[in-house]
């Protein structure tokens, strides 16, 4: 959830993702009935894999079903076009674009490797002073 269409045209937009740019389009009349989105930033695409991998170590280590760290590793690699795609726009102002979902209040944080904030969280779109502090 969050992530929008980019323009057909651009360069960002690989071949295999049109189809997915093209379903995206019909998440906006979801975003329309949303009353806040928060997105959660990350600074490496890296961590997504080790995420991934811990929970199937933790598995692995109770003798229980898991992927095995090759497998994890395909398995989040179907997901990184997706990220590498539309990421951008998600943690852009939203004030530079003009999905519906650019109105929608936001709160961006970000953390680290480690899943800890890292700063005070950024608003978009607070229009009551209730809600801003």
């Amino acid at each position: 959830m969050g992530f929008q269409a980019i323009d057909d045209s651009s360069s960002e937009l690989s071949e295999n993702m049109k189809a997915v740019n093209k379903e995206l389009r019909a998440f906006n009349k979801f975003y329309e009935e949303l009353d806040g989105l928060v997105v959660i930033k990350i600074d490496n695409l890296d961590w997504v894999y080790q995420w991934r991998e811990q929970p199937e170590q933790l598995l692995r280590e109770a003798k229980k079903p898991a992927m095995t760290p090759d497998e994890v590793r395909d398995f989040v690699d179907r997901f990184m076009p997706a990220y590498k795609t539309y990421l951008k726009g998600l943690y852009a102002d939203p004030k530079d674009s003009t999905s519906p979902l650019a109105t929608v209040p936001r709160l961006l944080f970000s953390i680290s490797s480690e899943r800890e904030p890292l700063a005070k969280p950024v608003e978009f779109n607070f229009s009551s002073e209730a809600l801003q502090h």
